[in-house]
């Protein structure tokens, strides 16, 4: 195994954010070269899982060890239990990419997972040099120091290390190598890759970073670079539109828009950037929102300490425990110094005088199992009184749609259109009705198909605008384009261009 860069990314390096909650890191790891006789799979794909759970129980290791206090959240020995069961489901799902790689086919994988209580279903869909490794999870820890300014609550914060893995696989009968990213599943359909992250603010630390930067596919090659970026821009639209429709995360709201701006910054005026900017960062200054995130932060960790008794048992150990109660303490105090949020504080009391008083009462596995359904039951009024009393602070919330409608118009302007995908199975797609697809008929799908470069399945047009039970997929296609959409789309992507090529390594990297 080899180590290829590692990263610092997520929200903290926003610009104009003067509250962020915790830190990401990424690790490149090139798992090195293994070998595939052309005809079975599997005993690559062992090989290949084998190196990936080695990395991650050493990973474990070197932070239970570590001088500095990380609170992980559960031993080595069931860390390693954890990674032998998920090795089979793992090794099913690289064997078919390994197949899928050399036959340069895409590999779609369908999905039924609990969330909140209810069986979504769910497709990924991976390029021929991607391939899928199922259920093995980044480190997560906690740690106190984590600091972007000092006007930062100081109490232990979250630290997520996502390792990016690499592989070479050569084909002894025919004597072909293919590079592929072996690609972890994030959220739901959602993945870990360095190129879903790249186009937003993020530092690479170390001369290996550096190497590694120069050689990005996205960064040498332009019809890459415009996919790869305008990909991102598409998620980031996306992803604001969720939290708007929502309405209970204005402060993620508030992030997204300003990652979604920095990625299409180019195409937008000087005056446009800044309007959108400043929106942002008067509002993400005032004091009481920075305290309301602080306090959701905190419940959140205090959440997480409850799902099994040695993480519980670290965190009173290491005195973080303490100082989370300490700290929403302080949190509550100085909210309550402003009567209107009286309703909004009183609520989230309630709640934290509950958690003091069955934590009090702590003595066995089944009160720490009641205390945390006590709090997945309490999870949306937590959320729900810190969105009310954020957006109390917020004075024009108008404003912010004037700024998402200026990021939104650049991709109509160029003529896409977004088209809500949900996967029934691996054959079968249905199309939600929205505004672009109720204007199609059966005989338009496949040339817009084709045309979008999208999977050749099965796809229905449905009548009603969402499927329940069913994550949706967003794309962005292009579809019958006029000539001013075009002709939008060509300078859109000069500038674009333009910007890659004064685009300087030192701008995402730091020694």
């Amino acid at each position: 195994m080899n180590y290829l860069y590692k990263n610092y990314y997520g929200s903290g390096f926003i610009k104009n954010n003067p509250i962020p909650n915790d830190l990401d890191v990424a690790v490149g790891v090139d798992l090195g070269e293994f070998e595939y006789d052309g005809e079975n799979p599997y005993k690559t794909s062992r090989a290949i899982v084998d190196k990936i759970s080695t990395y991650h129980l050493y990973s474990h290791i070197v932070f239970l060890k570590s001088k500095k206090l990380f609170l992980m959240d559960k031993p080595a020995i069931l860390k390693l239990n954890e990674l032998e069961r998920k090795k089979v489901s793992s090794m099913e799902n690289i064997a078919d990419g390994i197949e899928k790689a050399f036959n340069n086919d895409i590999q779609i994988v369908h999905s039924t997972k609990d969330y909140k209580g209810q069986n979504v279903n769910y497709t990924l869909v991976f390029k021929p040099d991607e391939i899928f490794v199922d259920d093995i999870t980044p480190v997560f820890t906690y740690t106190s120091g984590i600091s972007y300014n000092k006007t930062m609550s100081d109490f232990p914060r979250e630290l997520t290390v996502v390792p990016d893995f690499y592989a070479k696989i050569k084909n002894t009968k025919t004597g072909e190598i293919k590079s592929v990213d072996l690609v972890e599943e994030s959220f739901l359909g959602e993945r870990f890759q360095i190129s879903r992250r790249f186009f937003v603010p993020l530092i690479f630390t170390g001369n290996q970073s550096l190497k590694y930067l120069k050689s990005l596919d996205f960064l040498t090659n332009d019809e890459k670079y415009l996919d790869t970026r305008m990909f991102n821009y598409f998620r980031y639209v996306t992803e604001v539109q969720m939290y708007l429709d929502a309405s209970v995360d204005p402060v993620k709201l508030l992030k997204r828009l300003h990652q979604c701006t920095d990625i299409i910054s180019p195409a937008l005026t000087q005056e446009q950037r800044d309007k959108i900017y400043t929106d942002i960062d008067e509002t993400l200054s005032k004091p009481d929102i920075q305290t309301a995130t602080d306090y959701l932060t905190i419940y959140k960790n205090i959440k997480f300490m409850t799902q099994n008794k040695f993480i519980m048992t670290k965190a009173e150990e290491f005195g973080y425990f303490k100082q989370w109660i300490v700290a929403s303490n302080a949190c509550l105090e100085l909210l309550s110094k402003n009567s209107e949020y009286k309703d909004e504080v009183n609520d989230l009391l309630k709640i934290h005088n509950e958690i003091l008083a069955q934590f009090r009462d702590m003595n066995s596995e089944i009160k720490l199992a009641e205390l945390n359904k006590y709090l997945d039951n309490k999870d949306l009024n937590v959320y729900v009184a810190c969105a009310k009393i954020i957006n109390k602070n917020i004075d024009n919330t108008d404003k912010f749609m004037a700024d998402f409608k200026i990021l939104n118009d650049v991709f109509k302007k160029s003529g896409y259109h977004s088209m809500d995908l949900y996967w029934i199975n691996k054959d079968t797609v249905y199309i939600a009705r929205n505004e672009f697809t109720k204007t199609l008929t059966q005989k338009d799908i496949l040339p817009l198909i084709k045309e979008n470069g999208l999977p050749q399945v099965n796809y229905k047009l449905l009548n009603e605008t969402k499927l329940l039970g069913n994550k949706k997929e967003t794309v962005y296609v292009r579809y019958k384009s006029t000539e001013a959409e075009n002709k939008y789309l060509k300078e859109l992507e000069d500038k674009l261009l333009q910007d890659k090529k004064n685009f300087k390594i030192k701008r995402k990297y730091l020694f």
